[in-house]
């Protein structure tokens, strides 16, 4: 029990003093940081922990996008800028707060390759489902199209870091 208050003391201590001066949204910054610590404390790649990430910044700025048109605020090409709005601000926190240490994935930090892959294919799962939706006259083919799209397509993402480690 002291050892758990001794890992969950030190972690708030961290996520303390990770600067939020630039994140799209301070307590996804910290949400985000405790859980690449959590996740490097139970041994998951690095790569494979981006992938979710990256998935996150593309969703956060699509749920903008859609949060915006429900208030009548748009602009061109809004949906994209968003997303990769909140892709670059996700990716400028998790550097400033130092996260991108350890192994390189294709040359790059392998959280840094990881969001960008999973960036990828979660952006490609949307794209999917939309296609689809599209075809079958703005109607969903199965229940929860979206998100098993989306999942499936992160699913690939984690195959190609698992390929390419």
């Amino acid at each position: 029990m002291k050892l758990l208050k001794t890992i969950f003391g030190a972690g708030l201590a961290s996520l303390a003093s990770f600067p939020s001066a630039l994140a799209h949204c301070p307590l996804c910054t910290v949400a985000t940081g405790a859980a690449v610590a959590v996740t490097r404390f139970y041994g998951v790649p690095d790569g494979v922990v981006g992938v979710f990430i990256g998935a996150f910044a593309i969703s956060t700025g699509l749920w903008f996008n859609t949060w915006l048109k429900k208030h009548r605020k748009e602009f061109a090409m809004q949906g994209q800028v968003l997303a990769l709005v909140s892709l670059v601000l996700t990716v400028v926190s998790l550097q400033v707060a130092g996260l991108f240490t350890g192994n390189a994935l294709f040359g790059l930090p392998s959280l840094l390759t990881g969001t960008l892959i999973g960036s990828l294919t979660s952006t490609a799962g949307y794209g999917l489902h939309s296609f689809l939706r599209h075809r079958a006259n703005n109607a969903n083919l199965v229940a929860y199209q979206g998100v098993i799209a989306v999942l499936v397509s992160m699913v690939v993402g984690v195959v190609i870091i698992g390929l390419a480690s």
